[in-house]
């Protein structure tokens, strides 16, 4: 609360300084408000490239597994075209890969995020050695390939799934801890711009209150208690306020008193006298003449006594009274230019206010242009699932092939059993065929020089017939064989079905784990709408200390209204005390 007896000069100073000092306060919580988000903006953004690069590296890492297995399938069928775009998406993917892991060691991540990324290395480059060697393996003489070497292939994929997974958790408690952090700090800025806002809101409305009830109403009404006193004669029934007051106002009044008081005892001594003087002149009536003269003579030094009296009560008025109506006109003077001081200084921390808002809509921006890369990651992924649900499809329907084909072998087995029997037909087929060959030997002889060329058909025919008995013991021969060979491709085709079997289930388990990338992705845009969200809170905030600001730069407005009217009030009590002054010189 402000002294109201001080000095005019210090309660316009302390309150000047009051208000620039809020002003101050409520700038540095808004820059420090802007800094601290957009330091955690600059953070979440590191840490979303990281996780998108480390999601794609762990696409990449399920991929070159994909690329490894498709390239099995078609080595199987010995698909060339297949095996050269397998082989060729492979690299591009160890190149993805690798420069992933690459990427994210440039970001600016703690030292613990890097170690893991740093242990990463050794268990990739074993994972792509052994890539390498069965992809080159399948691609060049695929009958030579070890089957173990898939073993081994599992195991150091299995082995960088761990290190994968660490960087993983690493990055996901960095950006779960960057969130809260983000949270915490706007709502501390909001708390705190709001509470400076009000405490300058009410430091304002006190500060018009107060000059209101300590400045412009005790300049007023003493303006028209000096009006009245130089108005009329008897001034007893006149009381002046403010004569309590120790400052600048109490000075006014005081001399007021002094004024009243000197006049009414300069009116009482010219009523004594002038009773005195009565009194002579009727003692006196005789002499008409003598007292005519002396009353002229005491009537003329009565004027000039009130003359000298009032002189003497201008002089002592204008000297109590010039010099505090002066200074009180020079501390409205100074009330003035101190509102317009921080009046200009409120409508700054308005424009600040009004930059700080439109950087808060660019990190907006920024953080909605994050969301939408989520959204085509997440597309990109259901594409990859596509995919892969596709090469599952594939692997079914080669599975189920293979199953046809051992159906179809062991139709085949039976057959050859059934040909044995067949052979012993041959002979009589041969006889028939003789006779068929002679008939149409004279069929041809009929038909004259067209039948020229069936003829020579007729005679290889007939040859063939001689030579079927001969074939028959090769055909048995051959029969056994070819039993044999079809026991054979039976157990080599239900070897290839178990196999394609396992691929199958490795199928269905990368889609298990794109599945579970493209809810991680979503996670991510979910993550970047809820930043952007903040983001326009925080600017909603900042508005709101332009807003207060805005209404501070209002009140001293009004603080600077009321100044000027102090001024014209004591440019018009120092008119009136002239006026004054003058009067009683005469």
């Amino acid at each position: 609360m402000l002294n109201t007896d001080a000095k005019l000069e210090q309660q316009f100073s302390i309150t000047a300084y009051i208000n620039i000092g809020l002003i101050a306060v409520i700038t540095i919580l808004a820059t420090f408000g802007v800094m601290i988000l957009s330091s955690g903006l600059d953070r979440s953004e590191t840490v979303t490239k990281a996780m998108r690069n480390h999601m794609f590296a762990d696409m990449m890492h399920d991929g070159i597994r994909a690329d490894v297995y498709n390239m099995y399938q078609a080595a199987v069928v010995q698909d060339r075209a297949l095996m050269n775009d397998v082989a060729d998406g492979y690299r591009e993917n160890a190149a993805n890969f690798r420069q992933a892991i690459a990427a994210n060691e440039k970001l600016d991540l703690p030292e613990d995020i890097q170690k893991a990324l740093r242990r990463v290395h050794q268990p990739l480059d074993n994972y792509l050695r052994e890539a390498d060697k069965l992809i080159s393996a399948m691609n060049d003489n695929f009958e030579a390939l070890d089957m173990k070497e898939f073993e081994i292939f599992a195991q150091v994929f299995d082995g960088l799934i761990g290190d994968m997974e660490g960087v993983s958790e690493s990055i996901e408690t960095l950006a779960a801890e960057e969130n809260a952090s983000n949270i915490m700090w706007a709502r501390i800025g909001e708390f705190l711009i709001i509470l400076a806002g009000l405490g300058s809101i009410g430091f304002s409305l006190f500060l018009r209150k107060h000059n209101l009830a300590n400045v412009v109403m005790p300049v007023s009404q003493i303006a028209n208690v000096t009006e009245q006193l130089s108005e009329v004669e008897d001034t007893s029934g006149i009381d002046v306020p403010y004569t309590d007051k120790n400052n600048e106002i109490g000075q006014i009044a005081k001399a007021l008193v002094v004024f009243k008081e000197t006049s009414e005892r300069r009116r009482e001594e010219d009523i004594a006298r002038a009773e005195e003087d009565r009194q002579r002149v009727a003692e006196e009536r005789e002499r008409e003449i003598e007292g005519q003269r002396l009353r002229e003579q005491m009537e003329q030094e009565v004027a000039e006594t009130q003359k000298r009296a009032r002189e003497q009560m201008a002089q002592q008025f204008e000297e109590h009274v010039s010099g505090v109506v002066a200074n009180v006109l020079e501390k409205a003077e100074m009330l003035k230019q101190s509102a317009q001081m921080v009046g200009g200084s409120a409508r700054d921390t308005a424009q600040k206010s009004r930059e700080c808002t439109q950087k808060s809509e660019s990190a907006g921006h920024s953080v909605q242009t994050v969301a939408s890369g989520a959204e085509e990651m997440t597309a990109s992924i259901g594409e990859i699932n596509s995919r892969v649900t596709e090469a599952s499809s594939s692997t079914r329907d080669a599975n189920k092939a293979a199953s046809n084909a051992v159906e179809q072998v062991d139709a085949l087995d039976g057959l050859a059993q059934r040909v044995g029997e067949v052979v012993k037909l041959i002979n009589d087929i041969a006889e028939q065929t003789n006779l068929l060959a002679l008939n149409a030997t004279i069929e041809a002889a009929r038909a004259g020089d067209a039948g020229k060329g069936f003829a020579v058909v007729a005679s290889e025919v007939k040859s063939l017939a001689n030579q079927t008995g001969k074939a028959t013991q090769e055909i048995e021969n051959q029969i056994e064989e070819m039993q044999a060979a079809t026991r054979t491709t039976i157990e080599a085709v239900r070897n290839v079905t178990d196999r394609i079997s396992n691929i199958d289930h490795i199928a269905n388990e990368i889609a298990a784990a794109v599945h579970q990338q493209s809810a991680a992705t979503s996670e991510i845009g979910r993550a970047a709408a809820s930043a952007s969200d903040l983001t326009i809170t925080v600017s909603e905030n900042i508005d709101a200390v332009g807003m207060a600001a805005q209404a501070n730069a209002s009140t001293m407005e009004t603080v600077e209204e009321f100044a000027v009217a102090l001024v014209d009030m004591s440019s018009d009590l120092q008119t009136r005390v002239r006026s004054f002054v003058a009067d009683m010189r005469g």
